[in-house]
């Protein structure tokens, strides 16, 4: 009775475990694109796919995570502050919980949740997801590193305070036509 109470509790412990996800601290990279139209500072998750942060012109901050292995289940992810690792603790503060459709690949929060996890960010805390994948039986998690974040985060902010204010359709629709071979407007 005892080897059989011992082997459930193996295993349950195995199956409750997550499948963890994020940069290698020695191989951490952040691929930052500048232009008047978009801002994106990404890093790449090795067996996960890539998160980071992104905003157009004319839209609001986005924090996301896109999977190339890991499609979800129809249920729900939970996006996360978890603490620096140096802080010794497992706490995790909880941003949002939002449904999952089944195999969907992109996660993502936008607005001040975004600019809250950025700012965690910035203090040395690391954004994560937590769901449920189609390919794993328990949790999987995916943590975007800290680690060089500090040299990419001042060109990301400064990009951010240079993009163009207004979306590519409030400009479209600032368009003057004039009739051909004609400046008067009617």
């Amino acid at each position: 009775m005892k080897y059989i109470i011992s082997i459930l509790l193996v295993s349950f412990i195995y199956f409750a475990q997550a499948e963890e996800f994020q940069a290698p601290v020695t191989d951490t990279k952040w691929q930052i694109i500048e232009s008047p139209l978009e801002c994106s500072l990404t890093q790449v998750i090795p067996s996960f796919g890539e998160a980071g942060f992104r905003r157009v012109n004319g839209g609001p901050l986005e924090l996301f995570f896109k999977t190339t292995s890991q499609p979800a289940t129809q249920n729900n992810v939970a996006f996360e502050i978890s603490a620096a690792p140096w802080q010794n603790t497992d706490q995790f503060e909880p941003l949002v919980s939002m449904p999952t459709s089944k195999g969907q690949r992109e996660f993502a929060v936008n607005g001040v949740l975004a600019q809250q996890a950025l700012t965690n960010m910035q203090d040395g805390r690391f954004p994560l997801i937590r769901y449920r994948s189609q390919t794993y039986t328990g949790d999987v998690v995916a943590k975007l590193s800290t680690v060089k974040f500090n040299d990419s985060s001042s060109a990301f902010n400064q990009c951010l305070s240079n993009l163009y204010p207004d979306s590519f359709d409030e400009i479209n629709n600032l368009t003057i036509y004039f009739e051909s071979e004609k400046a008067v407007l009617t």
